[in-house]
């Protein structure tokens, strides 16, 4: 069902309404009802009109099927109207006989017509004129003499040829204007499939990356302990010395795996950026890794930057998986990180160490879970990721995104 066509049609048969109830009301006062005979049948069938529009529950259940009963309806009461006028006083003077039905043929029927032809097509538009011109033939054949017969139906051809015209036009738009709506539709869905599915992609992949912290931090620390605490029990009554050496350890073990969870969790949180903004929040995550490890850092960003979200979170997750891998892998003694505007909106994110490097080009981020999760997220945001490795000459990742990834 088109959207506001009832509508429509309830508002015109408002101005309807009004029209027929007032000549009734002239009718009744002026004590000529018995000479229009067919003026009050058309009343009845108007009172079933306005059931049929204005009754909400039929349109819900069967709204395209009521509003043909309720053109149909309309179009036998404006024959019905017609018929009475010439059963009362039929034409003598045909040329204003002619002007008066070809008014009234259009200015009656034209806006149904039209909602006939946008709801039904070129079928609603054959069916409306067929039934209009049988009807007011109907009428002519019972009501008129020869001449004004022929002329008569004169008039109905001429101005169902001109509805033709005007519903093959009606028709051709509407078909265009539903299949763009559909196109439409089938768009929107499949953004709305694919913003799902990046979406649980990005949970998934957070999801993975939190297994490998929890992974590298409390697993490995939990299982040492294990591992320290069996030799302890071992070596309880037979090396008392040793053992309180190796309970020492296991405590010490367990307090820094405790430190390096609790670091974890933390850095799951995206409040730093919510709280500081990017470039505060990466000179805290920087302060942070520096009084960790000791690890000289230098340290290069602009003092401010307009970045969306999106752009904002994976530069800061990538800069952190990067100095996370330099303190567990890599044995560095200096850090450099830069964030370097380039021409238009471009910018280049550089996280480079001197530390022990690997073979990158024979062992590409195999075993590496941390250079894999930076290249996951350079591929959603569409900027490009270099990751540079030898060993001995440290590790370099560079990060290329561009004006539209970085747009706020």
């Amino acid at each position: 069902m088109e959207p506001g066509l009832f509508h429509i049609f309830r508002i015109y048969m408002l101005f309807f309404d009004v029209i027929v109830i007032a000549n009734a009301v002239m009718l009744i006062i002026s004590d000529q009802v018995a000479q229009y005979p067919a003026f009050f049948p058309s009343v009845a069938v108007l009172l079933v009109l306005n059931f049929l529009l204005f009754f909400k529950p039929f349109q819900q259940k069967r709204g395209p099927l009521v509003l043909a009963l309720s053109l149909a309806a309309y179009i036998v009461i404006t024959i019905l109207l017609l018929w009475s006028q010439l059963d009362q006083s039929p034409p003598l003077d045909m040329i204003a006989w002619g002007e008066f039905y070809f008014r009234f043929g259009f200015t009656t029927l034209f806006i149904p017509f039209l909602i006939a032809a946008w709801q039904f097509g070129l079928p609603g538009t054959l069916a409306f004129i067929v039934l209009t011109t049988v009807l007011e033939g109907s009428v002519f054949m019972l009501t008129l003499e020869d001449m004004s017969r022929y002329f008569s139906m004169g008039f109905t051809v001429f101005r169902s040829i001109n509805f033709f015209i005007i519903g093959v036009i009606i028709s051709r738009l509407m078909l265009a204007q539903r299949r763009q709506r559909y196109e439409l539709e089938k768009a929107n869905q499949q953004l709305t499939h694919y913003a799902t599915t990046l979406e649980q992609l990005a949970v998934s992949r957070e999801r993975n990356r939190l297994a490998r912290e929890l992974h590298d931090t409390l697993a490995h620390t939990l299982s040492g302990v294990s591992v320290q605490l069996e030799a302890v029990r071992a070596l309880w009554q037979a090396k008392p010395q040793e053992a309180h050496s190796m309970l020492d350890q296991a405590l010490s073990d367990t307090r820094s795996g405790l430190s390096e969870t609790r670091r974890a969790l933390e850095n799951l949180r995206a409040e730093p950026l919510e709280d500081l903004g990017l470039i505060l929040a990466l000179e805290r995550l920087c302060s942070s890794f520096y009084d960790r490890t000791g690890v000289e850092l230098e340290l290069e960003l602009p003092e401010e930057i307009n970045l969306s979200a999106t752009a904002q979170h994976a530069i800061y997750r990538t800069v952190q998986e990067a100095l996370t891998n330099i303190d567990r892998h890599a044995g560095a003694s200096l850090v450099q990180v830069s964030l370097i505007p380039g021409e238009g909106r471009n910018l280049t994110l550089t996280v480079r160490d001197d530390g022990v490097g690997f073979d990158w080009a024979n062992h590409p981020e195999k075993g590496h879970f941390g250079l894999r999760g930076i290249r996951e997220r350079a591929e959603l945001l569409g900027a490009g990721c270099e990751i540079d490795s030898t060993p001995g000459a440290g590790t370099t990742i560079v990060l290329h995104l561009k004006e539209e990834a970085v747009q706020a």
